[in-house]
């Protein structure tokens, strides 16, 4: 069962602290992927897959880092709060 978050504002504190602190790690995610990506010369086939291995990893941490956009950009609709941004951006 959902949670009215506009009805109960500490649960909405919880769910946005939880989305900021998933938002950070999946932010280091892939900056440190996209920094791997680059920095892979595809020499042999340990490199090529290494290289395939980070590209299925920043490609799994963008399209989270989306959802937990979609999911911030929600509970602060339904609290009335104020959005400051995506919590996920790639640099």
């Amino acid at each position: 069962a959902g949670v009215n978050l506009a009805s109960a504002p500490e649960s909405a504190a919880g769910v946005i602290s939880g989305l900021e602190a998933a938002g950070g790690g999946l932010s280091t995610a892939i900056s440190q992927t996209g920094a791997n990506l680059e920095a892979i010369v595809p020499g042999n086939a340990a490199s090529m897959s290494t290289l395939a291995q980070n590209a299925q990893l920043h490609s799994a941490a963008v399209t989270s880092g989306a959802l937990v956009n979609r999911a911030y950009a929600n509970t602060i609709t339904a609290t009335d709060g104020a959005q400051d941004g995506p919590l996920v951006t790639a640099r």
